[in-house]
């Protein structure tokens, strides 16, 4: 899940490079973004801070070649959830109720963000 926050780091490098303008309602959809999936991620059933501390710099280092492609990125998440759901509904993977409430803020950010670019 926390690859959903790639958006997020794409951005923020972004507007740190001068690549991306900022914009207040840009970021403040960003920060709901990075709320929902910190939520999810402190619900995993396995939680590791050491993973956690690996991803997340695995994703600002990926973000930094990625400043003009925040777009893709979005949609790349959505593709993550429905793994997720899969994962869920067939493998029967764990998934606790924080997770489902983090997984769904975070939806609603990329969903306001997907409609504030249309």
């Amino acid at each position: 899940m926390l690859k959903a926050l790639m958006p997020v780091a794409v951005y923020s490098i972004g507007v740190m490079f001068k690549k991306e303008s900022f914009r207040g309602e840009t970021m403040a959809n960003m920060m709901s973004i990075s709320f929902g999936v910190a939520i999810a991620a402190y619900g995993e059933a396995k939680f590791d801070a050491w993973g956690v501390t690996l991803q997340l710099g695995a994703i600002a280092f990926e973000a930094t070649r990625l400043t003009s492609a925040l777009t893709m990125n979005v949609v790349g998440v959505v593709k993550d959830w429905l793994l997720i759901a899969f994962s869920w509904s067939v493998i029967k993977d764990t998934v606790t109720p924080i997770n489902l409430f983090g997984y769904g803020l975070a939806f609603v950010g990329v969903g306001y963000y997907n409609h504030s670019k249309l």
